[in-house]
């Protein structure tokens, strides 16, 4: 069997632009690429500051985001991700919980995106 690694996730978004500033403020995302759809709306690929998580956000009506969709990050500092993410227009939907010698919580993105932070650093 070949290995695989994840490539990106796609998210559909209201507005390109404001998902982009949010990934941008929350966890330092930089935007890679910008396309243009025919019916003018928007796509942008966004990456991790050291790359490791790639992102797409694709403008249109979002889909039912639920909590079965959800961006996970691993961080050292889960307090700081925590402030960081909510001054920049997230929720805190659950938590922060313990989990065996973790804590996770459980954000809400302006599209209504589940974002599940951790304090462990092994995906």
């Amino acid at each position: 069997m070949t290995s695989l690694r994840l490539h990106h996730l796609s998210l559909r978004v209201r507005s390109a632009p404001a998902s982009a500033a949010f990934y941008r403020d929350a966890f330092q995302f930089a935007e890679r690429r910008a396309l243009s759809k025919p019916d003018g709306s928007r796509i942008l690929h966004l990456a991790a500051p050291d790359a490791s998580v790639l992102l797409e956000v694709i403008e249109g009506e979002p889909v039912d985001p639920g909590e079965a969709v959800h961006l996970g990050f691993s961080c050292a500092d889960l307090d700081g991700a925590i402030a960081g993410a909510c001054a920049a227009g997230a929720e805190v939907a659950r938590g922060p919980l313990e989990v065996g010698r973790e804590r996770i919580v459980f954000l809400r993105d302006p599209d209504g995106y589940w974002i599940e932070l951790n304090d462990g650093l092994e995906p």
